[in-house]
Parts: structure tokens; C-alpha cells; sequence
């Protein structure tokens, strides 16, 4: 669960962060559920980005959840937001803050309301996200001694997960939930193959994992991906 302990670390960091890149200047009029709705799928996440330091606002998580239905629609501005920051450019901080709110969001939406890889628009969107990491390699933040090493290294991990190289928190879920209800022995090798099969078949399976309590890690509906497994290792 090393990505999820990442990701809320750096979740609890990134108000502070926002104040200090300049993305909170004045508290934009609060919106109403129907004006949300109303919306298009850009205009959700430019206006999730305009709170972005003001997450006390009772919209900013209902605009989220809107971006998560949204799913595939939202990638376009969130990949056009990110692929902004060009970390040779001096006193960039703001774009540096808003390409971390743009790539966690396609990261949530890939955790939880489907897996962004499946599609030609989610494969695009990660080549956009590993372009701009590697203008991070490339102005020396894979360096141990760069400032920002630890944040570079944080934002490898969850592209790893966006790849399907590693487990996104949802997939570690379901995996537990095989092994301690099902008992199921599964290797990390045909965890991957697993997944990436879970992936390709029904890139939607993230958002029907239903989990059991935030104290129990497990998916109620754990016998549908039980019944994948076995038809998995049947083929």
C-alpha cells in the first residue's frame, strides 16, 4: 500500500503547496449541484483548479466527483493543464502546482472510475504525463540531491501505477480481498497479468469494487473478481 500512504501524504501537503504557488488568490463564488451538472467536462476542471487551495468549499469534492463520472472526458484539459509546466523555466512554481493536481486527478480517475490505459485517450494522456517527467529527468530532478528528488520520485510510482507496471490502490484491494476471503495464492508476476487483464476486458472494473469499511479493506463484491480470476487462468 506504499502508493496510497504517498498520495495522501502528498494530498495533506498540496493546500499548503497551493497557497505558496499562487493557485489560491481570492475565493471564487461558490457554485450550486445544478450549476456543476451544467457544465462541461472542461469547465468542471478549470473550475476544481480555480479552488484549488480552498478545499473547506462544500463544491470543490462534488466537483470532483463530477470529474471522476466524467472519466475519459476529462483527460484532455487535465493532460493540456500538465503538459504546461516546463521545469527549465524559472519561478514556475504555479504551473509545477498545477501539473500535481492535474496528473493525481487523472490518477483518481484511473484508481477508481476506470482504468485510463484501455483507451486510446487515457494511452495518449500517459505519454503526455511521461514527457513531462522526463523534462524533469532531463533538468536534473532524478538527482538524489535535487530539491524536488522526493516529489519526482512520487510522481514515477503513480505513473508506474497509470502504466499498469504497478498496482493502483483499488487493485491491491481486490488482491487482498482474493487472498483473505477466497484464499487465493496469487504471484506478483500474475497479479500484473491479472489486472492488466481486468483492465482490457473492463476497463470500468476500479468503480464496482465496493469496499467492505474503511477499517476492512475488502471488496463486498469480492466473488466477481473471483469468478475474473478463474476465467483469467482458464484462458
Amino acid at each position: 500500500m506504499k502508493s496510497f500512504f504517498v498520495l495522501l501524504v502528498l494530498s495533506v501537503l498540496f493546500g499548503s503547496f497551493c497557497s505558496y504557488s499562487g493557485l489560491a488568490q481570492g475565493v471564487p463564488r461558490q457554485k450550486s449541484e445544478k450549476e456543476i451538472a451544467e457544465m462541461t467536462p472542461a469547465q468542471r476542471v478549470r473550475a476544481y483548479f480555480d479552488h484549488g487551495a480552498t478545499a473547506y468549499l462544500e463544491e470543490t469534492p462534488m466537483i470532483r466527483d463530477y470529474i471522476l463520472r466524467d472519466g475519459l472526458k476529462a483527460l484532455p484539459i487535465l493532460t493540456e493543464i500538465a503538459n504546461r509546466y516546463h521545469p527549465e523555466k524559472l519561478d514556475n512554481y504555479r504551473q509545477l502546482g498545477q501539473f500535481e493536481m492535474a496528473f493525481f486527478l487523472a490518477n483518481d480517475i484511473d484508481n477508481v472510475a476506470i482504468r485510463i490505459r484501455a483507451s486510446e485517450e487515457g494511452r495518449a494522456a500517459i505519454r503526455i504525463f511521461e514527457d513531462v517527467l522526463n523534462r524533469m529527468k532531463i533538468s536534473g530532478y532524478a538527482d538524489t540531491k535535487h530539491k524536488s528528488n522526493e516529489l519526482y520520485l512520487s510522481y514515477l510510482e503513480s505513473l508506474r501505477v497509470l502504466q499498469g507496471k504497478e498496482l493502483s490502490i483499488t487493485d491491491q484491494i481486490i488482491i487482498d480481498s482474493l487472498r483473505t476471503i477466497h484464499k487465493v495464492q496469487i504471484s506478483e508476476n500474475e497479479m500484473l497479468k491479472f489486472i492488466d487483464y481486468l483492465s482490457m476486458s473492463d476497463p470500468t472494473y476500479p468503480g464496482r469494487c465496493r469496499i467492505e469499511s474503511v477499517a476492512q479493506f475488502t471488496c463486498i463484491n469480492s466473488k466477481d473478481f473471483y469468478n475474473a480470476l478463474i476465467d483469467f487462468r482458464s484462458r
